[in-house]
């Protein structure tokens, strides 16, 4: 993936290029994508599904999760014959506040970042962010609280992890946790780790999870024509 702006299509396939050793087993392929959402997923009594709805990028692979979203909605608000504007503005709303809250977790990835190297990461590191994403950067700062709403898409854990990885530690911490004698910690983690050990014991490796579940099927052995 790469900006359209900072970079022309033979730059960055040149570029990929340069990483590949030996010879490609096809040519590169440039795919073009607009991001952005409709204004109106649902209108009158057309709906719009996955891709046809919007699409932001690849960095989180969550088109098929759009399209289950897309789906749960509508059946909350499934209209009667006449399609009741209420139920259809609120669908949009819903549907239009995942993508934004998307955009906001892909965007976190950027305007954090401390790189420098290229036009590109310099434009993105002092963008200014959407007001909720940087109402989300504000308080995690505080004291590690998370913003988190009624059906959202990224959880806690999600947030936090790219806050930390990208440099976003908070300056204190909550209060209650002051109410917790420091000696047991140690007790406690070795406790969770216990438990953690003894459930992975259990737990088949990752070959044999695909060997077992979902193994891909042998190929059919290739007959060449003289």
């Amino acid at each position: 993936v790469f900006s359209g702006r900072h970079l022309s299509d033979d730059e960055a396939t040149a570029t990929l290029m340069a990483q590949v050793e030996g010879a490609p087993v096809v040519n590169p392929m440039v795919v073009p994508f607009k991001t952005g959402v409709r204004e109106k997923v649902w209108d009158k009594n057309v709906l719009a599904l996955g891709l046809a709805s919007g699409f932001i990028e690849p960095l989180e692979s969550t088109a098929i999760h759009l399209i289950y979203r897309g789906m749960d909605f509508f059946f909350r608000y499934l209209p009667q014959r006449d399609c009741d504007p209420a139920l259809r503005d609120e669908y949009n709303r819903r549907m239009i506040a995942d993508y934004e809250e998307i955009r906001d977790f892909i965007i976190l990835h950027y305007c954090t970042t401390q790189r420098d190297d290229t036009a590109f990461w310099r434009e993105v590191r002092d963008m200014e962010p959407p007001a909720n994403l940087k109402h989300r950067i504000e308080l995690f700062r505080v004291n590690g609280t998370l913003a988190e709403g009624l059906d959202e898409l990224f959880r806690s854990a999600s947030w936090q992890s790219v806050m930390e990885g990208m440099g976003i530690h908070p300056r204190g911490y909550h209060p209650l946790v002051d109410r917790i004698g420091r000696d047991d910690f140690p007790a406690q983690l070795d406790v969770a780790r216990g438990q953690l050990r003894q459930t992975v014991e259990g737990l088949p490796t990752h070959a044999d999870f695909i060997r077992d579940h979902c193994a891909a099927p042998t190929p059919e052995p290739v007959t060449m024509s003289a």
